[in-house]
């Protein structure tokens, strides 16, 4: 773990000032500077920028302190994914073990995905911290007895606040948890429960959050969510179109495409034995990851982007750390048959080839950790 937090700090911060500021981090970085001069978090226009406002509000406070280049508006997403790889492996520990953690840990530290966000001005890394903290929340509700179970339901709905303030898609956490409360439910089959409850609360939180996006956000930002999100006809010809959006298997073909077919076939593995063998710790971690994938791809399929799911990609990375443990058992124990011996050789040549992807990965993250304007993980 202290390797994958050393190699996370390093391949963040290293030419943290390359390449140049682009869009969307000027929009964030001249919001922070609104920010210090009225205390509002202003667009040009004079109109509020609602995305990422506690992202913005920290990144105000590093501008008035080490003012507005490239490296300091990026050094809390930096610093931020390395505490989000330190808070991975601890959530996860007791859930799927030591050895399966650590190793997510270090897949994350080695992720193009993970570094890409770790190295830009925007709230992103900061809005996976607060997923991380929700479902850990969730997690504590499940479990605990007494008056605890009331702290912790009062500390998701704390986390699912914050998270607003931290990113517009944190309305898609209520899913996973919807989910696994529901789960827990069937299991339980009482009417009094703590599971029923938490159903309800995420009702009332959504419909909320829906009513005050309705009513408060500014004009443009109206619009994307309620007319250009929710849009079912095609767009007017000569618009400008990201004709890969209109794919339904748009999320899934990032994956395979950008990550690894390898990774992605071991993490369908992996959710599989997490939901088969992982009891109630795996049925969190899978909901955690594909409840939001099926949110954001069928939900809103007029807006689909990759980064919308970003939040959720530690439990995708533990599942096939969860996969890889599971299968190097078996490899350990396969001399027990000689069924057992065949099967190991095949998965000894498909680790191999996993191999060389993990080696392909980090060598992209090599070369973006050098200042490079390119990266498996968003061309």
């Amino acid at each position: 773990v202290i390797a994958a937090v050393v190699s996370a700090l390093v391949l963040a911060f290293a030419n943290l000032g390359k390449p140049a500021l682009w869009h969307d981090e000027l929009i964030h970085v001249y919001v922070g500077k609104e920010i210090i001069r009225t205390g509002y978090p202003l667009l040009l226009s004079g109109s509020v920028f609602t995305n990422g406002t506690l992202y913005n509000y920290l990144l105000a406070g590093v501008i008035a302190l080490f003012g507005g280049g490239e490296a300091a508006v990026r050094s809390i997403s930096a610093l931020v994914s390395a505490i989000n790889i330190v808070l991975t492996y601890r959530i996860l520990k007791p859930l799927i073990g030591g050895p399966a953690a650590a190793l997510t840990a270090l897949l994350m530290a080695w992720s193009p995905w993970q570094l890409a966000w770790a190295r830009q001005a925007r709230f992103y890394m900061l809005h996976q911290t607060v997923y991380l903290l929700t479902m850990l929340a969730v997690w504590r509700f499940g479990e605990a007895e007494g008056k605890r179970v009331f702290r912790w339901a009062c500390a998701i709905v704390a986390t699912y606040v914050i998270g607003l303030l931290a990113g517009p898609q944190t309305i898609f956490f209520l899913g996973p948890i919807g989910a696994y409360a529901a789960c827990r439910w069937l299991g339980v089959r009482r009417v009094r429960s703590r599971w029923p409850a938490l159903i309800v609360t995420c009702a009332i939180l959504g419909a909320g959050t829906i009513l005050g996006y309705y009513a408060s956000l500014p004009k443009a930002e109206h619009d994307a969510m309620f007319k250009e999100s929710l849009r079912k006809e095609l767009p007017q010809e000569g618009a400008l179109v990201d004709h890969d959006q209109s794919d339904s298997l748009y999320y899934l073909r990032f994956y395979t495409n950008n990550l690894g077919s390898g990774f992605f076939l071991i993490a369908c593995l992996g959710f599989g034995l997490l939901i088969a063998r992982g009891g109630r710790q795996g049925l969190l971690i899978a909901v955690a990851f594909i409840v939001p994938l099926l949110l954001l791809n069928y939900g809103i399929p007029s807006n689909r982007r990759y980064r919308f799911l970003f939040f959720a990609y530690p439990f995708y990375v533990a599942a096939c750390a969860y996969a890889i443990c599971f299968l190097a058992t078996f490899v350990r124990d396969s001399r027990r048959a000689a069924w057992r011996m065949a099967i190991a050789g095949l998965i000894l040549a498909f680790s191999a080839r996993l191999a060389l992807s993990q080696v392909r990965l980090a060598k992209d993250c090599v070369d973006v950790a050098s200042g490079s304007n390119t990266t498996l993980a968003v061309h």
